[in-house]
C-alpha cells in the first residue's frame, strides 16, 4: 500500500537575508549572577534533600531559558539599513539616516546601535520599540576632511529581562563625505560674462514692466511717461544666474585654507541656487547645480589629495 507524500508549509513566513552576520548571544553581569543563584539552590537542596529547592531550581532553569530565547528572537527578527549619509563639515557632526524593520508582527523591544570604530558614539542610539519600519539618525563627530567607508553598524539588545545580550553586526557600503570646513574672505570670482557686460555698463534692456511700489524712480522710462504711457520700469537681464568658475589658483594661503575658501564659495553658490563649476588640481567638476552638482564639487573637495 503506497501512502501519498504530504508536504506542509509553516505558517511562520521566510525572512529574507541579510547582509551582515548573524546575531551572537552571551549571559550579562546580572546573568552570570542568575546562574550562580540557580547553582547554589541545587546545592542546597542536595544537602539538604528538600524538593522545594528541586522545583524553585527547575523553575529559575525554564525561567532563564525563556529569557534567552526571547532576548534571541527580540533581535533576530529586525533587519537594519542605510537610507542616506548627509555631508559633514569638518569639526561637526554628519547626519546618517538609517532604518530599522520589524520582519514579524511581534515587536522588538530595548534595541541600541552604534556605529563602528572611528565612528562610534559616546552614547548608543536607544529605540524603545520598534514594530513595523522606524526611521532613524545617527549624528556622527567628524573631526577631519575626507571621504570614508562607514563601515559596520552594530545593533544589540538586552532583551526585556537583562538577562542576556544579544548582537550583530551589519556591513553597509555607503561612505561619509566630510568636506573642509566653509570659511574665506574673498568675494566670489567674476565670470567672463559679468566682466564683459560690466564694459558695456551692465545694461541689457529686454523689455518694461508695470511700475510698483518700492521699485528705484532711475529705473522708471521718463520718455515713454512724457509721450502719455503709464509709469514704466525698464527691465534688464539679470545677471544673478551666470554660471561662475570656482578655480583653485582665484585662491590664497595653503593647501587647507584654499580648500576651506573653495568650500565657502561652493556653500555660497548652493544657497544663491547660482550654477558653477570647480576646477582643482587634476579635478574638474562640471558647469551645473542641484543638490547632486553641489554634492559632487564637495566629495571632490574632501577628496582632495596633493600630488
Amino acid at each position: 500500500m503506497f501512502w501519498p507524500k504530504l508536504k506542509f508549509r509553516s505558517l511562520v513566513p521566510k525572512l529574507p537575508k541579510q547582509k551582515g552576520q548573524k546575531p551572537y548571544i552571551m549571559p550579562t553581569f546580572y546573568g552570570l549572577g542568575f546562574l550562580f543563584l540557580i547553582v547554589d539552590i541545587f546545592a542546597l537542596s542536595y544537602y539538604r534533600s528538600n524538593a522545594p529547592f528541586h522545583t524553585v531550581g527547575l523553575t529559575l532553569i525554564v525561567f532563564g531559558m525563556v529569557a534567552m530565547i526571547q532576548t534571541n528572537s527580540n533581535l533576530q527578527n529586525i533587519a537594519l539599513s542605510v537610507d542616506r549619509c548627509e555631508l559633514g563639515e569638518a569639526g561637526s557632526k554628519s547626519n546618517v539616516l538609517i532604518s530599522l524593520r520589524n520582519l514579524t508582527l511581534i515587536p522588538s523591544h530595548n534595541l541600541n546601535i552604534q556605529a563602528d570604530k572611528p565612528f562610534a558614539l559616546k552614547t548608543p542610539l536607544s529605540i524603545d520599540e520598534v514594530l513595523q519600519r522606524t526611521p532613524l539618525t545617527l549624528s556622527i563627530h567628524c573631526p577631519k576632511r575626507g571621504v570614508y567607508k562607514l563601515g559596520r553598524i552594530k545593533v544589540f539588545s538586552r532583551g526585556v529581562y537583562g538577562l542576556f545580550y544579544t548582537w550583530r553586526w551589519q556591513d553597509t557600503d555607503s561612505e561619509l563625505i566630510v568636506y573642509p570646513r566653509p570659511r574665506g574672505s574673498m568675494p566670489l570670482p567674476q565670470g567672463s560674462e559679468g566682466a564683459h557686460r560690466r564694459n558695456l555698463n551692465s545694461e541689457d534692456f529686454v523689455g518694461h514692466r508695470p511700475f510698483a511700489n518700492g521699485d528705484s524712480l532711475k529705473h522708471i522710462d521718463w520718455k515713454a511717461y512724457a509721450r502719455g504711457s503709464e509709469l514704466l520700469i525698464k527691465d534688464y537681464a539679470d545677471q544673478a544666474m551666470e554660471a561662475l568658475e570656482l578655480n583653485w589658483n582665484d585662491t590664497r594661503g595653503e593647501s587647507e585654507e584654499r580648500l576651506e575658501q573653495l568650500a565657502a564659495w561652493v556653500i555660497q553658490m548652493s544657497s544663491l541656487q547660482r550654477p558653477f563649476s570647480l576646477n582643482l588640481p587634476d579635478i574638474l567638476v562640471d558647469k551645473g547645480t542641484g543638490e547632486a552638482h553641489d554634492r559632487a564639487a564637495l566629495r571632490a573637495l574632501a577628496a582632495y589629495k596633493e600630488a
